[in-house]
């Protein structure tokens, strides 16, 4: 059975309810490919429905170390942490899911690599970027942008 078959069977366990043999399934996915986005993100919803908050939260940090600029990963992580009764860290995330949105091009749309923003936008970064580099190397100090 491929990997993407059990992710299916641990998806369709967890939608009925069945949090814990789901868990066992996500976490033997990753344990074969710890690098499993998906799984990992799914394990912290897992352990969220079971009302294991420390656990979903850890789960869901790791999601992060996948994909930190990913938005469902902060949506995630905000409401553990809600949950968890740390307010001021659910709001943090809340406002990095509400960033990396902005950031996050339509359907079809490319980004850019170094700021993951529409290529609209790109001309803008990398003078920003260029700039933060001469800015950083100098050692001075100032504004972040100059224009």
């Amino acid at each position: 059975m491929s990997l993407q078959d059990r992710y299916d069977e641990a998806m369709h366990l967890y939608s009925m309810g069945q949090y814990d043999d789901a868990i066992a399934r996500l976490q033997d996915i990753l344990r074969q490919d710890p690098s499993n986005f998906d799984a990992q993100l799914s394990l912290g919803m897992a352990y969220y429905r079971k009302d294991d908050f420390d656990r979903a939260i850890e789960e869901g940090h790791k999601a992060e170390t996948l994909r930190p600029h990913e938005q469902l990963v902060h949506t995630n992580l905000s409401l553990f942490y809600m949950k968890a009764g740390n307010k001021t860290t659910a709001e943090h995330h809340g406002l990095q899911a509400r960033i990396a949105s902005w950031k996050t091009p339509a359907s079809g749309e490319s980004a850019c690599d170094c700021c993951m923003r529409r290529f609209s936008c790109c001309r803008l970064c990398r003078k920003k970027a260029r700039w933060i580099t001469r800015f950083s190397t100098s050692g001075s100090t100032g504004f972040w942008w100059k224009s």
